[in-house]
This record gives C-alpha cells, structure tokens and sequence, in this order.
C-alpha cells in the first residue's frame, strides 16, 4: 500500500513577501506618476505589464526549481535559443509555427530532462549543473544564428507578442493564465504536495514514497519550457531572433523568486510571492529609466535589494528552526 506524503510547509508562509512588494509596486508607480505625467494612463500601465511578462514567465519554472531546493541558471539561454529557432523555422509564416513550437519545445524538454538528470542522478550541483547547461546552450544559439538576428516572426507570433484583446496585451492575458495555472499546480495538486516535500527534506520525501528524481526532473523540465514560451513571446514582440536579450533573466528571475519569499533552501514560499516581486522589479525598472539612472548604478541598486531580501530569508529560516 503506498505512503502518503508527509505535509509539508506552512500553507499560510506561501504567499511570501506578496502583500508587501504589491505594496511597494503600488507606491512606486503613483511616486512614477508624479514624476512623468501619464504614467498612470490605463494604457501606460497595461504597457508596463507587457514588459514583466518575459520575466514573470521565465521565473515561474525558476520558482518551482528554487521550492525544491534547486535553481536554473539556464532559463535565459533557453528562451534566447527559442526566440532564435522560432523566428528561423517561422520565417515570418503562419504555416511553419506549429513546426516552430514543436521543435522549441522538444529542444526545452530535452535541456531540461538533461539538468534533472545531472541533478539528480550524477549528483551534480544544481547551481554548476544549470549554469554548464546554460552555457553550453547559448553556445548553441551563437552557433545557429551565427552571431547575428535573423528570421522573422510569424503574424499570429507578433499578435501573441504585440496584439490587445481589448486594451489587454494579448500576452498580459497569457501570462495570466500560465500565473493561475501554476498556484493551482502549487496549492491543489499532488504534484505542488510533492514539489513542497522535496525541497522540505528529500529524504523524508523518500521514505515517504515521493520518487523525488522524477518531481526534481519535471521541475527542471517545467522550469525550461517555461522559458521556452518566454522566449517565443519575445519573439512575437521583437519580429525578430536576436542574441542581445535574455541572458540575465538567469540571475533577474533568481533574484524576483527569493524577493518573493521562496527560501533559497526551498519548501517555502510560492509563484504568488514571485509574482508581486515581479511587479516590483518591473515598476521599479520603469521608475529608474524616469529618473535616467545608468545601467552600472542600476545592477548596483538591484544587487543591494537582492541581498538585503536573501539576508531577512535566512534570518527567517534561522528563526523558524
């Protein structure tokens, strides 16, 4: 008869730092408004979610890897490779996206199965696993396009990328639906229990009948088509596969999950967490290009808000042991 799985973390501690950051999101933008008059136009800020979108995406499987004690610095080679092979295969073409999508999300899963399997059976370090991979799948997107943009986005990829329903981005609605889709994954599945007992204790998780290879190999699988989609919603709003975006998404997603509340050491936190520090990330970025602040001061300025939100979630666990 088989086990069941022990409960796991608090559910109340899920939502992270969610209330907060929307909070500070909300302050930033109306301190933006004052700033630059319009910024609060329904249009402008609608326009302003478009652009969390990539990251918002890419840090739901960043999210999941973190949960389990993991992480995946390979998230933003592969959504670079994806916006490279889907604009090729497209070719600006509505009948080559289902040859596009299928092909991006083979070579995803297969980057994905690859870092689970280094993980979890040759007993590699998450963090040089899915860096390797991340450089070694770059080196494929370099080889590919030979260095430079090329291919073109198919008209139903640009709607994805660029279109409105009503005055909703079309890709606002898609990240949306793949946010609410995640929080059931976490909250109301056996896989979400599973995922939460692994970053737990593994070891409890396997006495308890948790194959915990197969949860840590779909979380890195999920993780990577995660940002495949990313990488094919960039495409639809570039029109183009380009090598000078997505790189540090590896790092940006890290730093929106742990801000979020997710504990490094996983089993705690949530998507929901996440999703308001990429509010806050994305509304601060805006406030930052309002006040002119050069890129060096700005990795400066984001690298202290990453420490400071690492530092108060190891402070938390010390006080939760």
């Amino acid at each position: 008869m088989p086990r069941k799985v022990v409960p796991t973390s608090i559910r109340s501690g899920r939502a992270g730092n969610a209330p907060f950051l929307v909070t500070i999101a909300v302050l930033l933008m109306f301190v933006a408004g004052s700033l630059a008059p319009g910024f609060l136009a329904p249009a402008n800020v609608l326009n302003t979610l478009r652009q969390a979108v990539p990251l918002g995406i890419i840090s739901i499987g960043q999210t999941l890897a973190i949960l389990t004690g993991g992480v995946d610095l390979s998230v933003g080679a592969v959504a670079i490779l994806s916006n490279v092979l889907a604009a090729n295969i497209m070719n600006g073409e509505d009948s080559n996206n289902l040859k596009a999508f299928l092909v991006c999300l083979v070579v995803a899963l297969i980057v994905g199965v690859i870092n689970g399997l280094g993980v979890t059976r040759v007993g590699i370090n998450p963090f040089v696993m899915t860096l390797a991979m991340g450089i070694i799948v770059h080196g494929a997107a370099l080889v590919y396009s030979k260095g430079a943009a090329g291919g073109a986005a198919s008209p139903l990829m640009k709607f994805l990328g660029t279109g409105r329903i009503g005055i909703v981005p079309v890709a606002v609605v898609l990240w949306a639906v793949l946010a609410v889709t995640t929080l059931v994954l976490l909250e109301r599945t056996v896989i979400g229990r599973r995922i939460y007992a692994v970053g737990s204790n593994v070891q409890t998780a396997r006495m308890s009948g948790v194959n915990t290879a197969c949860v840590i190999t779909g979380v890195y699988a999920m993780s990577s088509v995660a940002a495949m989609i990313a990488g094919l919603v960039v495409t639809g709003y570039m029109g183009v596969g380009t090598l000078e975006w997505g790189i540090d998404y590896r790092l940006t997603s890290m730093a929106a999950v742990v801000m979020g509340g997710t504990a490094f050491e996983g089993g705690r936190g949530g998507y929901l967490g996440t999703l308001g520090s990429v509010l806050a990330i994305t509304v601060l970025n805006s406030l930052l290009t309002i006040l002119r602040i050069s890129e060096p001061v700005r990795q400066v300025f984001y690298g202290l808000v990453v420490l400071f939100f690492l530092m108060s979630s190891l402070r938390g666990s010390k006080e939760s042991a």
